[in-house]
C-alpha cells in the first residue's frame, strides 16, 4: 500500500509540534459518532483490556485477586 499525503486546503499554515517537528500522520477526531446509543456494558468492554500489558497493568498487581 502506498502512502499518499492528504493536501492542505489553500492558504492552511502547515501544523508543528512545540519542538518544532512536523508531525507524520493527520491528526485523531477529538469525537466520533457513535452508530448507536453505549450502554455501560459497551464501555466496560471497550476499557477491560486498556491497561493490560503495560506498567501500569493492575491484573499482576499485589492487590489484584487470584
Amino acid at each position: 500500500m502506498v502512502h499518499v499525503p492528504a493536501r492542505r486546503p489553500e492558504g492552511e499554515r502547515p501544523r508543528v509540534l512545540g519542538d518544532g517537528r512536523r508531525p507524520k500522520a493527520p491528526p485523531l477526531p477529538l469525537w466520533i459518532k457513535p452508530e448507536r446509543k453505549l450502554t455501560v456494558s459497551d464501555v466496560m468492554g471497550f476499557m477491560r483490556d486498556h491497561f493490560e500489558g503495560t506498567p501500569l497493568d493492575m491484573t499482576k498487581d499485589v492487590g489484584a485477586s487470584p
